[in-house]
C-alpha cells in the first residue's frame, strides 16, 4: 500500500513538472538585442521580464522594463539607445539659446533644442539654420553664420560710375543706403538713377543699369525706327 501511493506521488510530481516546463516553453519570449545597450532577464513570479540599459553618452526610447506576456514582449515597438550630442557648433558673431536637457557627461539629450541668432549689424546667411534639433547624436539642419548686415558693392559699370551717399564709408553699403550712378561724356544712363541697399542684402532694382554708348544709342534707335517703319 505505501509502495503503490509513493508511486502515484512520483507520477504526478512528473506530470506536474512536465506541464512546468510546458508552460515556460509557451510563454517564453523571443532574445532581444538592443543597439548601446545591454540587456538582462529577471523572473519574478513566473513573469519574465527584461531590463535595458544604455551604454554611457546613450539614452533609452521607450520603457526600459518589458515583460514577456504569452510569449510576446508586451510593447507597441522595441526600445532603442539613441547618442547623445556633442555641445551645439560656435558661431561667429552671434550665439544661441539652448532649450533642453543636458547630461552629466556635458552632452545633450536627443530632442534638444538650439536657437542661433546674430549680433547687431550682421544678419544669419541662412535663414534654415536658425533652428537646430539633437537627433541620434548629430544636430540637424546646417551650420549657420552671420554675415555684416548691408549689401555687397555692386560691380562697375562700363562708361560711367556710381557715387555711395555715404561718402564715409567706402566699400561698405548699410541697409537703405543709396547708390547714385552717373555716365561718362558722350553716354547715357540706361534705367534706374539709383540703386537702394535691402535689408535681404540685395539691391533694389536688382537690375543695375548700364551707360550706352552715344554712337551705340544712336544706331540702336534707327535700326529700331526702321523695324517700325517696315510695319
Amino acid at each position: 500500500m505505501i509502495i503503490t501511493l509513493f508511486a502515484v506521488l512520483l507520477v504526478n510530481s512528473f506530470v506536474s513538472s512536465i506541464n512546468i516546463n510546458q508552460t515556460h516553453l509557451n510563454t517564453q519570449c523571443l532574445e532581444v538585442n538592443i543597439a548601446n545597450g545591454s540587456v538582462s532577464l529577471e523572473v519574478d513570479d513566473a513573469v519574465t521580464f527584461v531590463h535595458i540599459v544604455c551604454h554611457s553618452s546613450h539614452d533609452i526610447i521607450g520603457p526600459a522594463k518589458v515583460e514577456c506576456i504569452n510569449g510576446k514582449w508586451n510593447l507597441t515597438y522595441l526600445p532603442k539607445c539613441v547618442a547623445r550630442c556633442d555641445p551645439p557648433p560656435f558661431l561667429w558673431n552671434g550665439g544661441f539659446q539652448i532649450e533642453g536637457e543636458k547630461a552629466d557627461d556635458e552632452k545633450f539629450k536627443r530632442g534638444t533644442l538650439v536657437t542661433y541668432t546674430c549680433s547687431p549689424g550682421f544678419y544669419l546667411l541662412r535663414p534654415e539654420s536658425k533652428y537646430r534639433i539633437c537627433k541620434d547624436g548629430t544636430w540637424t539642419g546646417v551650420h549657420a553664420y552671420c554675415e555684416p548686415a548691408g549689401c555687397k558693392p555692386p560691380k562697375p559699370i562700363k562708361n560711367g560710375y556710381y557715387v555711395h551717399e555715404n561718402a564715409q564709408m567706402v566699400g561698405q553699403f548699410g541697409i537703405g543706403e543709396r547708390l547714385h550712378y552717373n555716365c561718362n561724356i558722350g553716354s547715357t544712363l540706361n534705367g534706374t538713377l539709383t540703386q537702394k541697399c535691402l535689408s535681404d542684402g540685395t539691391w533694389s532694382p536688382k537690375i543695375q543699369p548700364k551707360c550706352i554708348d552715344n554712337g551705340e544709342l544712336i544706331y540702336i534707335i534707327i535700326i529700331l525706327n526702321n523695324v517700325i517703319n517696315a510695319n
